[in-house]
């Protein structure tokens, strides 16, 4: 695909689809930047490619922000320790 796009030609890997699965850059992007930025260099370079673009993160910082950009729902709940159970 890169050399299709740098030479500006159109080939059968124009219609590829590409999965952007990127985490942040600590201290500069979430990992939901980092996405869309990667999303719209490759747009850029091939604009009918078909991008799918998934915030993810290793459990540390960022997580949560990467699951609310999943569709999950951020819930905010108080406990009194790690192995309290209820």
């Amino acid at each position: 695909m890169a050399d299709a796009a740098a030479s500006g030609t159109r080939t059968a890997q124009s219609a590829q689809r590409v999965l952007v699965a990127a985490d942040k850059f600590k201290g500069s992007l979430t990992a939901v930047e980092v996405a869309e930025r990667v999303t719209a260099g490759l747009r850029r370079i091939v604009p009918d490619l078909s991008v799918e673009a998934l915030p993810v993160a290793d459990g540390g910082d960022g997580t949560v922000a990467a699951a609310v950009a999943a569709g999950f729902e951020r819930r905010e709940v108080r406990v009194t320790g790690p192995s309290a159970i209820r």
